[in-house]
């Protein structure tokens, strides 16, 4: 990297720091209960070695069955030990997680695109600097934060490994993708999916042969996501929002049956069947997560996270991502990017 491009690079890492911890005890107004059970169990295990029900280094708390990962909780200690009780120090470690995020997505940026990977990438780090959804997720003490963090270098990594078969790429690849399910519920689900499609992608797309880092990687984010799911505690959430628990599934597995009328046994069997309702439902939930609402509306969003007439995405943003998606399906070799959009929403 040029000194003007780490200058440059250096500009935007102050920027996307200045604007997540700026006034940060202030803002967001308020201190909502999961930032209070995060900085009091992190006090409390620093002090005590439990949490705020007795469990001796919990790896999860339970604030209403949903078993969040304690990862959190842990990274706010040193900013405790140093700030003291208070908003910010509760704040801080999450914040400063979230601006660091852009060295990530730079690099990632860098290693597809190499033929424009410079001026691409800068924008890249630019945008998600400036993002709204980012910006306040961070500075709200949102442990996606520190997962997605987390997992764009263990992808990073992953990348690299495609390129140069490096141990040291496949073991760092694999230490930020599992470090990451400490943190987030949902990115057990995603990382799996996402190392699947890249060497999927090479196999099948690319003709290239799978090495076995590689395959080491996928084995070891599944394998650890599978011993994880074996615990009861790590369930919790997937049983509170996953499609079993969806109460329209429920509806037409236990209602809707009935309403076909007598003697339409086959007919009600067919089309009202759980399978066919966890597919419907399903197939309505992922096109919601890709819709217009979702990412530039307001819907599906906790009040917390929500900035005024601004969704996950700005209208810039969005058009960016439009026109993005028909240059990348023009080349085979960025298709990869299409195929990590497409499994996201997944889990």
């Amino acid at each position: 990297m040029k000194l003007n491009q780490s200058f440059v690079l250096l500009v935007i890492l102050g920027l996307a720091l200045l604007v997540r911890i700026y006034g940060l005890g202030s803002v967001p107004y308020g201190f909502h209960v999961d930032e209070v059970k995060a900085g009091l169990n992190a006090y409390s295990i620093l002090t005590t070695g439990r949490d705020d029900k007795g469990n001796f280094m919990p790896m999860y708390y339970d604030s209403f069955g949903d078993f969040r990962p304690t990862g959190v909780m842990y990274l706010i200690i040193p900013s405790i030990i140093v700030f003291g009780k208070s908003v910010l120090a509760t704040r801080l470690p999450i914040a400063i997680v979230g601006g660091l995020t852009v060295l990530p997505l730079y690099f990632l940026v860098e290693e597809l695109f190499v033929d424009k990977q410079k001026r691409l990438a800068m924008w890249a780090a630019i945008m998600l600097a400036l993002n709204p959804w980012h910006i306040i997720a961070s500075r709200a003490t949102g442990e996606s934060v520190v997962a997605m963090f987390l997992a764009l270098f263990g992808l990073l990594f992953l990348i690299k490994l495609r390129r140069k078969d490096k141990v040291i790429y496949s073991v760092l690849s694999m230490l930020f993708l599992v470090a990451s399910y400490f943190f987030y519920h949902s990115v057990r689900v995603l990382v799996p999916a996402w190392v699947a499609v890249v060497l999927c992608f090479d196999w099948l797309i690319m003709k290239r042969k799978i090495k076995m880092t590689q395959v080491g990687v996928f084995a070891l984010v599944t394998i650890a996501s599978v011993l994880i799911f074996l615990s009861p505690e790590s369930r919790g959430r997937m049983s509170q929002v996953g499609l079993k628990s969806d109460f329209q599934v429920l509806y037409e597995v236990t209602k809707m049956p009935t309403e076909e009328g007598p003697g339409h046994v086959l007919e009600a069997r067919a089309f009202h069947n759980r399978l066919a309702a966890y597919i419907r439902r399903f197939a309505e939930e992922y096109r919601a997560y890709l819709g217009v609402d979702f990412l530039i509306g307001s819907t599906a969003k906790p009040i917390r996270y929500t900035v005024p007439q601004v969704g996950l995405l700005t209208y810039v943003e969005f058009i960016l991502v439009i026109v993005g998606l028909f240059f990348v399906s023009s080349r085979k070799e960025l298709l990869l990017i299409l195929g990590l959009i497409i499994v996201s929403p997944l889990s």
